[in-house]
């Protein structure tokens, strides 16, 4: 079994008004619109800074696949055995989201389709808000 840090964006109050009051919608909160942009394929990764997301889960899986079906499991907030929340606002895992192995610090992002391996200087990941 591995286990992987979950990272995913978690907006403020702030920013989920600024989004439904302003006109540019989900762009006007940059780190959300390059977050939602990810299913496009593996350009759009290039924008995202995982610095801008929040470790909100470990997971215990398998591998991503399994981590990915255990991170839409209906419990996954309820106490399900192989989820650890680490910060409240942990919503379903999905296109945009990252899962970092621990073991090996590789970071993965969730594609529309499976996962895109990505380039993360590995210094970086204590930039994470709330990283542990």
């Amino acid at each position: 079994m591995k286990k992987y840090h979950i990272l995913q964006i978690v907006l403020t109050k702030t920013e989920r008004d600024l989004i439904n009051s302003s006109e540019k919608g989900h762009d006007a909160v940059e780190r959300h619109a390059n977050h939602l942009k990810c299913s496009f394929g593996k350009e759009s990764w290039k924008k995202v800074r995982i610095q801008d997301y929040d470790h909100v889960a470990n997971i215990t899986a398998e591998n991503q696949e399994d981590g990915f079906r255990i991170g839409n499991s209906p419990d996954r907030n309820e106490g399900h055995p192989q989820v650890e929340l680490i910060e409240e606002g942990f919503y379903s895992v999905s296109a945009g989201d990252i899962f970092i192995d621990v073991e090996t610090k590789e970071a993965f992002g969730v594609a529309g389709v499976g996962f895109q391996k990505l380039d993360v200087d590995s210094t970086e990941e204590h930039t994470v808000k709330n990283f542990k």
